[in-house]
């Protein structure tokens, strides 16, 4: 049996989302509307990430990154690749079709079902150990509309595979609140809102969240004595003063045709940040036309450890992103269509199953994201937000009672012939 929505379509309401790091400490956050259980992560007793979903994840960083990256004015970028894959994967597991092929094909996700959960499982497991050293969290939720009802097999998808929680919200009467206070409780109030009273309508019907937290110690860290002004060069000619830490220790470093590689890693040996320095202060368009999967698997097999004082700057920055033209430039069009998009997933509706009621689309897609490095390590939050909303089923008329018709002449308005019908079987 499908999903079902409160058969009045004038209260149907918009499906939205509120939604780490590559570098160290990572907090995302991911939502697309629907509810919280209270399932508790196990300490991870196996395996690190599934190798093909590293892949996947970071091919989509790298695609995503310069789809960002082209149509920006120069300034800082920072997302969260693993919030938006592991907050799509979730939407993932309702699209069919066409629309699940775009996104598959954006994502890297595998298509067969059973694979792709025991792989997720692993890869909560593996995000969410026990580290004595850094804290790295990762959680969902999903927040239904209190007139919503998806799937069963959707929801039990979403709760026993990704960990969810699950809620019932009114939308308009407190949902807001509460769906921020969660985020803000899992970013460590690095992220407070992810939806304003504006992003949710009566026809909004769920929204689902991921969030990942991530902070992390230097293994080497920076003497704050030692922290000094320097100048930090936009481009050849222009330059700003900024807070430059400095140490001298041993890191993994490297030279590749026009950059220098450092590996900062953090206590535990389990984290580090790559820092990709061209040679020239010009020199990051061709990195950014370069970077590829390949490239960094290069640079984290071919350094070698050497001492050396390394100087970086403090920094601290909060990025906003519309996903919705990256993804669709990635090739994620019909999730964003009212007519081609196609996530009855969500609704229980089975490939080849005859369905005329509502429909699902992706209506809004944001990412925010916050970073801060400093002396002692590295800690940042980024949510992403995905927004669906609920398509009203088109009117029904139904003559099912005694009726008049009319046979007119269109051009002049003139009736031809006029009639009722108050038996169709005499």
């Amino acid at each position: 049996m499908a999903a079902t929505v409160r058969g009045d379509h004038t209260l149907n309401r918009t499906l939205l989302a509120a939604a780490a790091a590559a570098t160290a400490a990572a907090a995302a956050i991911i939502a697309i509307v629907m509810a919280p259980s209270d399932i508790a992560t196990k300490p991870y007793a196996g395996p690190p990430i599934p190798g093909d979903v590293a892949s996947a994840n970071n091919a989509f960083a790298v695609d995503f990154y310069k789809e960002v990256a082209a149509g920006d004015d120069g300034g800082n970028i920072f997302f969260s690749s693993a919030s938006m894959h592991t907050a799509f994967s979730i939407l993932y597991e309702g699209a069919r079709y066409d629309t699940a092929a775009q996104m598959r094909d954006a994502f890297g996700f595998e298509p067969n079902a059973t694979a792709r959960h025991d792989d997720v499982t692993r890869t909560m497991s593996s995000l969410n150990r026990d580290d004595p050293h850094a804290t790295l969290d990762l959680a969902s939720s999903l927040w239904v509309a209190d007139w919503f009802e998806p799937h069963g097999s959707y929801v039990d998808v979403v709760r026993n595979t990704y960990h969810a929680s699950m809620e019932k919200v009114d939308f308009l009467d407190g949902g807001v609140e509460r769906i921020n206070g969660w985020a803000d409780e899992k970013t460590h109030g690095k992220i407070k809102e992810v939806l304003t009273a504006d992003d949710v309508e009566e026809s909004t019907a769920a929204v689902i969240l991921n969030a990942v937290y991530f902070k992390g110690t230097w293994a080497t860290q920076f003497p704050v004595e030692d922290t000094a002004q320097s100048k930090f060069w936009k481009d050849d000619t222009h330059s700003v003063d900024a807070d430059f830490m400095s140490v001298d220790g041993t890191f993994g470093h490297g030279y590749f045709d026009g950059v220098q590689v450092l590996n900062m890693p953090y206590r535990g040996d389990r984290l580090s940040m790559l820092v990709v320095l061209p040679d020239g202060r010009d020199g990051m368009g061709q990195l950014q036309e370069r970077i590829s999967t390949e490239l960094i698997q290069e640079w984290q097999q071919h350094m070698s450890e050497t001492r050396m004082i390394v100087s970086v700057p403090k920094f601290e920055m909060k990025t906003h992103y519309d996903l919705k033209p990256a993804l669709q430039s990635l090739g994620i069009m019909d999730a964003f269509d009212k007519t081609s998009a196609d996530l009855l997933g969500v609704l229980g509706v089975q490939p080849g199953e005859e369905y005329t009621g509502n429909r699902l689309y992706v209506s809004k897609a944001v990412h925010d994201g916050y970073v801060k490095v400093n002396e002692e390590g590295t800690e940042a939050a980024a949510v992403t937000s995905v927004a669906m909303e609920l398509t009203s089923a088109p009117p029904h008329f139904l003559a099912d009672h005694p009726f008049m018709f009319i046979i007119q002449d269109d051009e002049s308005g003139a009736v031809l012939f006029m009639g009722r019908v108050s038996d169709p079987t005499a």
